[in-house]
Order: C-alpha cells, then structure tokens, then sequence
C-alpha cells in the first residue's frame, strides 16, 4: 500500500538500529484514525519525542514498583468485594474480574469511591479501548493507508467511518475530561478519598506551579490518568481471565497454589497487612 518496509534480518543489526541508536530509530506509525478518535492525548499513540517523554515520566512517577504500593489498600478492598461477589454470584466472575480490576484502577486514577460513577466510567473507557484497537487493525479502514480520505465530508458516500470515529471521538472526550475535572471538585470541596490518587496528588502540584506550566501540567496530568485505565484494564483483566482459564484446565496446577496459599493464612480466610482478616 505505498508504505516502505526495512527488515533486519539479524540480532546484531536489531540492537545496533533499535537499542544503541534508539533515540534515532525508535518511534511509532501516526495513523490517521487516531486524529479523527481524537485520542492523540494518548502518550501510546504519540510519535517519540519531548511530549511522549514528558508523559512517560510523568505515568512513570506514579506506576513505578514502588508508587504502585500505595495503591495496595484500594487493590485489598476491591479484592475482598470481588470475592463476597463471586461467593453469591459464582457463575458472573469473569464480569467480576473485569469490575475488579476496572475499580481499582479507576480509584487510584482518580480517587472515586463510588461504585456507580465507576462503573459508568468503565464502561466508557471499554468501549474506546475496543475501538482504539479496532481502527488499528490492518486494512480495517482505508483511510489509514489512504490518507488523504480523512478529507472526505461525512456525507460523501463510503464516507460511513467519518460518523463513526465522531461517535468514537466523543467517547475519547468523556473518558479525558469529565473524570479529572470532577477529581478536581472533588479536591476543591474537599471530598478527597481516604487513599491517595494520581488525579489528587496532580490536582496539589497544579497549584504549586506558575500560570505559565500550569496548563501544560494540567493537559499532561490528565492524559496521564486517562491512560492509566486505558494501558492497564485491557492488559490486566486479559492476563487474569487467562489465569482463570488455565487453572480450571489444569486443576492439579490449582491444588499446588492453594496448598503454598494455605502454608501462609488460614482455610477460608484472607489476610493483608492492610485490613486485616476477613
């Protein structure tokens, strides 16, 4: 389709090219489709450079192996609801696993507690995930290799994808906006949740800097949080429910980890540094 293609045909020349040269060399391709999604907010869709690092850092600061630890009394008290869910309703724990890991990123992305604004940003976040990955399928859409198709007006005909990204860009609105803006009234009203949040502790710095960075952090800020659902639900939940697979396909594999599980804590029972005993 026009597009050139290098293929390095040893591992010698991959990591002189992409590891020792990366500053040259690494990037990703611009599709259109992600200017018509409006989700160029999105660090994974930048091209490399002095934004994609800025929100990289940023993402980092808040995910890295040691930040992530204050997350852990959000991950003990969706866990523990998770299971007194499937207890009741045993046949609805893959919805179980996709809530639970939904929640708690939510609740440390930005702090909410309450279930159902949650939920409803879950399901939005959902659905712009699965279309992200769509319009990313090769030959899915023209319009990624025929550029100059973005041009199209909506009514022209074939021009049927222009309707649906706008349907598409709107979902990439209410998953960036509403949610940080509505951290911030919350930080404002002093209705912060009990456990930190990367939206409230971005909301405390925003008023540390001058007016000039200021909209720069916020526009990072809440690109960041965004992404934080968007990088980590589809992942996370996909590598849970294939765990859940794999020990009801192999139940003597199930029995070894339950053993080492009951070597440590009591039959029937959870514990955690952080909410005790259930």
């Amino acid at each position: 389709m026009g597009q050139g293609l290098l293929v390095l045909g040893s591992q010698q020349r991959v990591v002189d090219l992409l590891d020792k040269k990366a500053v040259n060399f690494s990037d990703r391709p611009t599709l259109p489709v992600n200017e018509l999604m409006d989700i160029n907010w999105s660090f994974a869709a930048m091209p490399y450079g002095a934004a994609w690092r800025q929100y990289r850092r940023n993402f980092h600061q808040y995910l890295n192996n040691n930040a992530v630890q204050e997350y852990h009394p959000i991950m003990l008290e969706e866990t523990k609801n998770f299971l007194q869910k499937l207890k009741s309703n045993p046949h609805q724990i893959f919805e179980g696993v996709q809530f639970l890991f939904g929640t708690a990123i939510m609740r440390a992305a930005y702090g909410f507690d309450d279930i159902r604004q949650n939920e409803s940003l879950i399901h939005i976040a959902e659905d712009l995930v699965f279309e992200m990955a769509e319009s990313a399928v090769p030959g899915r859409f023209l319009v990624n290799y025929f550029t100059p198709l973005r041009y199209v007006p909506s009514w022209f005909p074939g021009a049927g994808f222009k309707k649906h990204f706008m349907k598409v860009a709107q979902m990439s609105f209410k998953a960036l906006y509403p949610p940080f803006e509505e951290a911030k009234r919350d930080v404002e009203d002093g209705r912060k949740s009990r456990h930190p949040s990367m939206a409230h502790s971005f909301i405390d710095r925003l008023h540390e800097e001058s007016n000039t960075t200021r909209a720069e952090l916020e526009e990072v800020a809440r690109g960041v949080c965004a992404v934080a659902y968007l990088a980590g639900a589809e992942t996370t939940v996909s590598s849970a429910t294939a765990l859940l697979y794999v020990l009801a396909s192999y139940p003597e594999i199930q029995a070894k980890a339950q053993a080492e599980i009951d070597i440590i804590k009591k039959p029937g029972c959870i514990s955690g540094r952080y909410g005790g005993v259930w």
